[in-house]
């Protein structure tokens, strides 16, 4: 059964990540963009706010660049993991259990965002209208709000009906892990579901355990992170292809990257 969004007072998040968190670092390595955001950081000013941090892949670096930092998601199990990295160091560094769409942290940060093209996660502009109030309520004057998504027709050309590797990685002495995926598109609802297929491996290669757990995000078009923004007073000052500060290019880039900030 594919999943579906959950009622209004749920979790913004509509995959169970917690059944994957003790896998989720050992295959996500990316860091490509943690450069970006570091220099955002330093730039906007502190503390910073990230939503739907997940098991903190760019938030600890920060905090340990000396940035006050404050993480939000709604995965216990993820946050579990982030709080285990944090065991015996003193890092300028909260987490909170929240729903992006709802919480109230009493205040403003000059700089917010939602990295790794999280806010596809939150199924149907209605919800993604009410994380955008959020943001919009814990933005300092004058502060910077950060969302990263992908561009939606380079996103579709790159799924795949076929079980694809996704990566693999030690786990332990005689463990290892091996990550597949397959996705389907339904264009008219600009929806990408499909699975991701976790393999645990003891030293022989057999398989000790294997998770098949449901994926499904939202292909977030331009015009719609406009109209968002509009509706929830933000003003929209670039919008980048790639983390180096291409021009975006609707056909080609891999990325859109949009950098807004509260309205006078």
């Amino acid at each position: 059964m594919n999943p579906s969004p959950e009622s209004a007072s749920g979790p913004a998040r509509n995959i169970d990540w917690d059944q994957a968190a003790a896998y989720y670092d050992a295959y996500v390595r990316a860091d490509f963009d943690q450069g970006f955001f570091l220099r955002a950081a330093r730039a906007a000013g502190t503390p910073v706010l990230e939503l739907m941090c997940g098991t903190g892949r760019i938030t600890l670096p920060l905090a340990e660049a000396g940035i006050p930092i404050t993480g939000l998601d709604s995965s216990p199990g993820l946050l579990g993991r982030f709080r285990e990295k944090l065991l015996g160091r003193d890092l300028p560094v909260r987490l909170v259990e929240a729903d992006a769409r709802d919480f109230d942290l009493g205040e403003r940060f000059p700089l917010v965002y939602i990295g790794f093209h999280a806010l596809a996660e939150v199924l149907g502009a209605a919800d993604r209208r009410r994380v955008f109030e959020r943001v919009r309520a814990h933005l300092a004057p004058g502060g910077s709000f950060l969302l990263t998504l992908h561009n939606p027709p380079v996103r579709i050309a790159a799924a795949h009906r076929d079980w694809r590797p996704m990566g693999s990685a030690l786990l332990g002495p005689g463990r290892s892990l091996e990550v597949y995926s397959r996705w389907e598109v339904a264009p008219s609802r600009g929806r990408i579901q499909g699975f991701q297929r976790y393999r645990e491996l003891d030293a022989s290669g057999a398989c000790r355990q294997e998770l098949k757990l449901p994926i499904v995000f939202d292909l977030i078009a331009r015009d719609e992170v406009e109209e968002q923004a509009r509706a929830t007073g933000l003003e929209i000052l670039r919008v980048d292809g790639d983390y180096e500060g291409s021009a975006f290019d609707p056909e080609t880039s891999p990325f859109m990257i949009f950098n807004m900030t509260p309205k006078a």
